[in-house]
């Protein structure tokens, strides 16, 4: 009795029309592809943000970030207290504490992150830029609209100058 009942619950999964493929790299194993619509169009804003940034020449400050994500820990949305010398991210600390470098960015990382979706025709580019020395102070990269949990956003505040 037992076996007829489970052949029949098992009976819908036979055949199904589209197979798993396989990333050629040493990607996971993933479904049929779904076009997720067309790429976000490129902010008119970005050229002249990154501009003002430029033109800011910060290249050692201290900022607050917080990154919004499906993370698999707290620890790694923050905030965070990031410093940044020469371009380059020199402590990351949360709630006073030093954590890995790894979980903060530069200004320069963001920038490099917009120009990476748009690269990659992400579905949606949301930005916002600070209004006199232009870096992002809000950034969110959905790369496919029919995917969920790979969002991607950053806030940034506090920004301000610190001694080299």
């Amino acid at each position: 009795m037992l076996r007829p009942l489970l052949l029949a619950a098992l009976l819908p999964f036979v055949g199904c029309s589209a197979p798993a493929q396989v990333d050629p790299g040493d990607g996971p194993v993933i479904g049929p592809q779904i076009p997720s619509g067309p790429a976000a169009e490129r902010s008119p804003d970005l050229d002249a943000a990154r501009e003002r940034w430029a033109d800011a020449g910060l290249d050692a400050y201290t900022m607050t970030l917080q990154r919004i994500c499906f993370c698999p820990s707290p620890d790694y949305t923050g905030p965070f207290e990031v410093t940044v010398r020469d371009g380059a991210v020199e402590t990351v600390r949360l709630d006073g504490a030093t954590v890995d470098d790894e979980r903060g960015v530069s200004v320069d990382d963001l920038f490099a992150l917009i120009e990476e979706a748009y690269e990659r025709n992400a579905a949606r580019v949301e930005l916002e830029f600070h209004p006199e020395l232009g870096y992002p102070t809000s950034l969110g990269i959905d790369y496919d609209t029919m995917m969920a949990d790979e969002e991607i956003a950053y806030r940034v505040s506090d920004l301000r100058a610190s001694d080299r």
